[in-house]
């Protein structure tokens, strides 16, 4: 039996595919529809998601096989020589590929005959596994069917890009909320998510590090927003209930804004926004729009009707690139 090689950078592979924390996870609808159309493009028997962990493959998704295994050993995996070669897989007889004849998958169960990987590759180019077909039957695919399942190892990816966003969002959480820095995080404690505080700069700072931290950064959003009448509210009325005019002004805001969405005091004056899993400037520009228009009525402060006018500035990260897209408000007639 030929054991799955070792790639030369499989300790940089290793790192980008446990960033995605998605090993170990339940399974998911997504991802078994993903492994059901591949039975149904191919007529295979068995649909299979695998990722390729140190010493194991590890399978996400696994329709088609009474009590599958979540994991079998890496140097038997034939989705190992997959994501080593980088490109489709396809053995239409195992039985007859000196590779795999002897290969105690293909002698004992599952008494794979057929087999078909498809790798994995994420954005940074790392091939962190394979979406398969695998029969006991011998079989052959179609080009068509070929270029139907590389399209689907695209989604699985894509799913797995929108769950490391997630992974990466809630990590920065947890890690905020750590006691004393020691890494013991309270019994019971809420997610950020899920209490939605309102954090402080160097909190922000902290939880931009950790989205930025990895070799390929998640996308996401970063707003900037400036309240331009605050220091002559604050002179006008007094610092304490200007700063109770600008939480006024966050509630407003936080109204407008995805669940997923974290919020900061960048300073006396100005509030940061983070936006999880948003990279495209028409879904970011429609969340812009909602908070400025939901700045466009006058604020209530002891019954007066004060107007803050607002700059927003926004920052769109794709990976690596950053770009920039400016909004503001401006009040009309300031009646503090």
């Amino acid at each position: 039996m030929q054991e799955a090689p070792i790639p030369e950078d499989d300790s940089a592979r290793l790192k980008e595919l446990h960033s995605y924390g998605v090993l170990d996870t339940q399974s998911e609808a997504i991802f078994d529809d993903i492994t059901h159309l591949v039975q149904d493009i191919t007529g295979a028997k068995i649909g299979v998601i695998s990722l390729i962990d140190e010493n194991r493959q590890w399978f996400k998704s696994c329709v088609g096989l009474d009590d599958a295994p979540k994991e079998t050993p890496r140097n038997i995996s034939l989705c190992g020589h997959t994501i080593v070669q980088r490109r489709p897989l396809i053995v239409n007889d195992a039985l007859e590929d000196d590779r795999f004849a002897d290969n105690p998958l293909v002698l004992g169960e599952p008494r794979i005959r057929f087999y078909a990987g498809f790798p994995l590759i994420a954005a940074n180019g790392m091939a962190l596994g394979s979406l398969c077909a695998i029969d006991i039957e011998p079989k052959a695919l179609t080009p068509k069917q070929v270029t139907s399942l590389e399209r689907l190892a695209r989604q699985v990816v894509s799913q797995m890009e929108l769950r490391r966003e997630a992974h990466l969002l809630q990590s920065a959480e947890l890690a905020l909320q750590a006691q004393g820095g020691n890494g013991q995080v309270k019994p019971g404690i809420q997610l950020l998510s899920e209490i939605n505080p309102v954090m402080n700069r160097e909190q922000l700072q902290q939880m931009l590090s950790l989205l930025l931290g990895l070799d390929q950064p998640p996308c996401f959003a970063l707003a900037r927003c400036k309240f331009k009448e605050y220091s002559r509210v604050s002179a006008t009325i007094g610092s304490a209930a200007a700063k109770n005019l600008i939480q006024t002004g966050l509630e407003r805001l936080r109204d407008c804004l995805p669940a997923q969405a974290s919020t900061a005091y960048f300073s006396d004056d100005e509030i940061a926004i983070v936006l999880p899993q948003l990279s495209e400037e028409s879904a970011i520009t429609a969340v812009a729009e909602r908070c400025m228009a939901s700045l466009e009525a006058p604020l209530k402060l002891n019954d007066r009707d004060i107007e803050l006018g607002m700059n927003m500035g926004i920052a769109i990260f794709k990976k690596t690139i950053a770009m920039l897209i400016l909004y503001s408000l401006t009040p009309a007639s300031p009646n503090a």
